[in-house]
């Protein structure tokens, strides 16, 4: 949980970010964390520019499917689910399914 008092650096709001990844963001960079996830590019853009490591949900589960903690049927699902909730081109879709049907 992302503690509320901690402050928010303004410009981070200036590059489109909102609130919450601002705040992740910061409090990230305030305790060293060693990977921050995060969907947005402008958000993902700005925690690389700061040195942070970034994965989004797509790196997630393929790297849970690589791990072998998830069976590729639900790794596909989750992918499917993931484009229902958030905009995915194409071409990111179907390059995730693809890694995602190779076997781990």
């Amino acid at each position: 949980m992302v503690d509320a008092e901690l402050p928010v650096n303004e410009t981070f709001t200036r590059f489109g970010l909102n609130a919450a990844e601002a705040q992740l963001i910061s409090f990230c960079l305030h305790e060293e964390c060693d990977l921050v996830l995060l969907d947005d590019d402008a958000a993902r853009e700005v925690a690389r520019a700061l040195g942070l490591s970034v994965r989004g949900s797509i790196g997630v589960i393929i790297e849970a499917r690589k791990l072998e903690k998830l069976e590729k049927k639900e790794a596909l699902r989750l992918l499917d689910e993931l484009s229902q909730t958030m905009y995915l081109s194409r071409e990111i879709y179907r390059m995730a399914k693809k890694v995602l049907e190779t076997d781990a």
